[in-house]
C-alpha cells in the first residue's frame, strides 16, 4: 500500500501525470483511481524533500483527528473534560497506530476528511457549502466516500422510525451527497463493474486472498484492535445515548450501524471497517464519561 502510494506520488512529481497503465502488474492493468491523494503528496514533494514529505505529511493529517474527535465529542456533551477523554483514546488505538503510523497510508486523508464532514453536518446550516464540497472530494479520495451516503441514508430511516424531524436543509443536502456519490461511481467505476460485476464492490481481489481482506467480525480480533476501554466506554456511552433524541446522537448511530452492516456483508476493508468503528466509539465514550463525570 505504501510503496503503491510513493511510487504513483514520485510519478506525478516527474511527469506532472499520473500512471494510468501499471506495466509493473502481472500482465499488466489499468489503473482505476482517481490520484487526488498522490497529487496532494506530489504537491508537498516539490516543497519538501520527499523522504520528508512522505513521513510528514501523513503523520501531521493523522495528528489532526484527535482534535476533530475532540470537536465532535464537546459538540455531543457540551463537556471539555469529557471531549479530552474522547481524545486521549482514540490517539492511542492500536488499530491506528498500526495500520498509518510511520506509513504513507491514505486513510490519513480520508479519516480526516470523514470526521470533518460528520462535525460540519450537525451544524450544517453554517457549513452547507463546505459540506457540498467534501461531499464531492471525499469519494474522488477514497470510497469511504460511499459509505459516508450510505450512513445518511440510513440516518434518515432511523429518524423517521423514531419520528423525528428532518430539516429541509438536510434532506436536500443528503440528496446531493448521494447524488454526486452516484455520479462519481459512474464516472470512475462504470468499465469495472460492467466488467467484473459486483466483484468490483471487492476491489476484484481473487478469491483465494478475499478473507485476508474481507474477514468476517471477529469480536476478540475487534476488542484487541479497538481497546477495551475503547469499547466498554462506548457501548455504555451509546446506551445512554439511545434516551436522547438529538440529531447529534442519531448520526453518529447511522455511521455505527452502517459500518457494522458492512463489515458483518464483508463489503468493506476490515482494517478501514475497525478505525472508523474505534473513532465513532471513541467519540461516543464521552457521553459515558459525562455521565460518570456527573455522577461522581
Amino acid at each position: 500500500d505504501a510503496y503503491f502510494h510513493i511510487r504513483n506520488a514520485d510519478y506525478i512529481t516527474e511527469n506532472f501525470k499520473p500512471i494510468f497503465h501499471d506495466d509493473l502488474s502481472y500482465g499488466g492493468r489499468y489503473l482505476l483511481n482517481s490520484h487526488v491523494f498522490h497529487y496532494v503528496l506530489a504537491a508537498f514533494n516539490f516543497i519538501l524533500p520527499s523522504t520528508l514529505a512522505y513521513k510528514l505529511i501523513p503523520e501531521i493529517l493523522l495528528a489532526a483527528l484527535v482534535f476533530l474527535v475532540f470537536a465532535i465529542a464537546k459538540e455531543l456533551t457540551g463537556n471539555e473534560t469529557a471531549a479530552l477523554f474522547s481524545a486521549l483514546i482514540s490517539s492511542v488505538m492500536p488499530i491506528m497506530s498500526t495500520s498509518t503510523l510511520n506509513q504513507v497510508s491514505i486513510y490519513s486523508l480520508t479519516l480526516l476528511l470523514l470526521l470533518y464532514m460528520i462535525y460540519i453536518f450537525f451544524d450544517l446550516r453554517r457549513n452547507v457549502n463546505w459540506l457540498v464540497l467534501l461531499s464531492l472530494l471525499l469519494p474522488l479520495v477514497h470510497p469511504v466516500g460511499f459509505f459516508f451516503a450510505a450512513s445518511m441514508i440510513v440516518y434518515l430511516l432511523l429518524a423517521r422510525l423514531e419520528m423525528i424531524e428532518v430539516d429541509e436543509i438536510s434532506k436536500e443536502s443528503i440528496t446531493l451527497l448521494v447524488f454526486f456519490n452516484v455520479l462519481i461511481a459512474f464516472l470512475l467505476f462504470k468499465k469495472a463493474f460492467l466488467e467484473t460485476g459486483l466483484g468490483a464492490v471487492w476491489q476484484n481481489v481473487p478469491t483465494l486472498l478475499l478473507d485476508s481482506y474481507f474477514r468476517n467480525i471477529n469480536i476478540l480480533e475487534m476488542i484487541s484492535s479497538v481497546g477495551v476501554i475503547t469499547i466498554i466506554f462506548g457501548i455504555i456511552g451509546f446506551l445512554f445515548a439511545l434516551r436522547a433524541k438529538k440529531k447529534s446522537i442519531y448520526v453518529l448511530s447511522a455511521f455505527v450501524l452502517t459500518d457494522f452492516i458492512l463489515l458483518a456483508l464483508k463489503m468493506v476493508d476490515f482494517n478501514t471497517g475497525l478505525m472508523i468503528f474505534g473513532l465513532l466509539l471513541a467519540i461516543i465514550s464521552s457521553i459515558a464519561f459525562d455521565k460518570f463525570v456527573l455522577y461522581f
